[in-house]
């Protein structure tokens, strides 16, 4: 099982709506609003690296709203 944190920027006004559109995700364990240089920040969890950086990232990343995203793979 691999976990990663996914550091969220979105366009202003959107917050709210993307974190519960990301919530309904398939891997993702948690999304909170944060302050700071993010706005969300996701914790994901697949099978192998490959579904982590594709697939779960690619649907967060295709929500109207996400300007940018981080990725921290959890490596211990």
């Amino acid at each position: 099982m691999v976990r990663g944190h996914i550091l969220i920027t979105t366009a202003p006004g959107e917050m709210r709506d993307i974190r519960e559109r990301i919530e309904s995700l398939s891997n993702i364990k948690s999304v909170e609003m944060v302050t700071g240089p993010y706005d969300l920040i996701a914790q994901a969890e697949a099978e192998d690296l490959s579904t982590l950086t594709s697939t779960v990232l690619d649907n967060i990343r295709h929500i109207t709203g996400v300007l940018d995203t981080t990725t921290c793979v959890v490596i211990e």
